[in-house]
């Protein structure tokens, strides 16, 4: 990316070197190594282990460390690494200027079978803490029609990242279905979509002299994060265990016998469990009542929830949203006086992908500031509107009594950041905004009058007249819309469901050491 930002150096109050040593300490526990047994195995001072784990060794000893571990003991790099954490306190910013800087043009072969610029590429807020790679995308082939077989349409061969695009401008939309039917979909200002991994899609523009530009966010989901294992084992088998959600009773057999060879059980040591006369039914993927799911589950021993599927139908596969139908369930959010701060247009989302969202975010005039937002997933903000917004984290909870005012941000138009989860933020209305988009009230605001508590994080402010999210200095046209606009996008990492589920059963008292491990398995 063209931003660069400084490291935070703690996280939660430790220091980076120091959460390094608290993983190499819990590794050392799961492999029953006191600290002093590790040193001595691995040939080193036990006091350099003692620095490590306080985090008073360089970046170069800690790899050395970690390297000496992982080639003695059956411990993966991975799992005694932690990445640098590249935010201000959770937050990570990329302004449109610095998007610029990013810019390249990809060719595509157009109807005569040569090569012409198709799009223009420019990254926005990225950060290595979280999952996603969104870009600014520009579609520089025009089309005169809505024909999905138009021969200068130049479809990709779908990639492994899901995707969620929102859409500014005159901009066509086609997708290749998994039964081999290409579809086109006109799109304009606020549609938007979600698109299956591995579907073969593409954009073009609509008009002639018209800016059509899509913000695409793809992002690794479960099977990204399994992916070493995909990479190692039988990809056959592992379709055989996953089944295919398209086929909704093949779908609940796979799971079935997934859970039986995990239980050494054969079909006839469940079947004998079943009522009889439904046992061959079962088996075989039909539906099964609340209190058979019960039963199947108490035998396999997993929750019922286990056995529970959705049928992922032809719909699902892409989902399209349009602003016409989205801004007719509108939902406010307001302040403690009852003022209008946040309006919330729901886009494009998947039921099998539940913890995606994505919001068409207007902040109102009555957000001085917004009421805070927090959540467990990974966010990214793009400001498309005309006017720019305020952003404050790191801010504390009004009841922990706290006077920290945390960091203040303006985001310009074209300006996009990252936000970690579990921080606390709120969007604001920008002193001296008048909702006119006005080039001169968004250059000094990235100017001189900017929080002197904000992080320096992104080098020089705007130029002036940056004010569109086609570049710097460009025309604004259609791509702007009034008012403060965002594209906000969540979506799960590690901390997903899953993992807070099984957080949620561990013995209260210690799941502080999680991550943060400070004491040996005994005394």
């Amino acid at each position: 990316m063209a931003a660069t930002q400084d490291s935070s150096p703690k996280a939660n109050g430790h220091s980076w070197i120091s959460l390094i040593g608290a993983a190499v300490l819990s590794e050392a526990n799961d492999i029953k190594r006191p600290i002093d047994s590790l040193a001595a195995e691995l040939g080193m001072e036990l006091s350099l282990l003692h620095r490590f784990r306080a985090g008073d060794v360089s970046e170069d000893i800690a790899m050395a460390i970690v390297k000496a571990i992982s080639d003695r003991y059956p411990v993966a790099l991975s799992d005694l690494w932690i990445e640098r954490d590249d935010t201000c306190q959770g937050v990570r910013f990329c302004t449109s200027s610095e998007s610029e800087m990013s810019r390249r043009v990809l060719t595509r072969r157009d109807r005569t079978g040569n090569r012409s610029d198709y799009y223009e590429y420019r990254d926005t807020a990225m950060s290595r803490l979280g999952p996603f790679r969104p870009e600014w995308i520009k579609q520089l082939r025009v089309v005169t029609d809505n024909d999905e077989y138009n021969p200068d349409v130049a479809m990709n061969n779908g990639h492994f990242m899901i995707q969620t695009t929102f859409i500014i401008g005159p901009v066509n939309f086609y997708y290749c279905d998994s039964q081999g039917t290409r579809h086109c979909v006109p799109c304009s200002t606020g549609s938007s979509n979600f698109i299956t991994p591995f579907i073969p899609h593409s954009f073009t523009c609509r008009g002639e002299g018209e800016d059509a530009i899509i913000i695409a966010v793809t992002y690794g989901g479960a099977v990204r994060r399994a992916l070493r294992d995909f990479a190692r084992l039988d990809h056959g088998a592992i379709s055989e265990m996953a089944g295919d959600a398209r086929d909704i009773k093949g779908l609940r057999r796979s799971v079935i016998q997934r859970y039986l060879r995990q239980e050494c059980m054969s079909e006839e040591d469940l079947a004998v469990r079943l009522p009889e006369g439904r046992r061959e039914q079962l088996l075989e993927g039909e539906a099964a009542s609340p209190g058979e799911l019960e039963l199947m589950a108490d035998c396999l021993h997993v929750r019922v929830s286990d056995l529970m599927v959705t049928h992922m139908l032809p719909s699902d596969e892409v989902v399209v949203t349009h602003a016409e139908q989205t801004h007719k369930e509108l939902r406010e959010v307001r302040n403690f006086d009852g003022q209008i701060a946040y309006r919330i247009a729901t886009l494009a989302r998947s039921r099998h992908h539940p913890a995606l969202k994505s919001f068409d975010f207007e902040v109102t005039d009555a957000a001085r500031p917004g009421p805070d937002m927090v959540c467990s997933l990974h966010e990214y903000v793009y400001n498309f509107g005309r006017s720019p917004v305020e952003i404050e984290w790191g801010y504390e909870h009004p009841t922990s009594g706290s006077e920290n005012s945390g960091q203040l941000r303006i985001l310009s138009p074209g300006d996009s950041c990252y936000v970690r989860p579990l921080v606390r933020h709120r969007f604001s209305n920008v002193a001296g905004d008048d909702l006119g988009g006005n080039p001169a009230v968004a250059s000094t605001l990235n100017g001189s009058s900017q929080s002197p508590s904000a992080c320096a994080l992104n080098g020089s402010s705007h130029p002036a007249g940056a004010s569109s999210v086609n570049g710097s200095g460009s025309k604004p046209r259609v791509c702007n819309l009034e008012g403060r606009r965002l594209y906000i996008v969540r979506v799960p990492g590690k901390l997903s469901d899953e993992a807070l589920a099984e957080f949620a059963t561990f013995q209260v008292k210690g799941r502080k050491r999680a991550g943060h491990e400070h004491m040996q398995w005994y005394d």
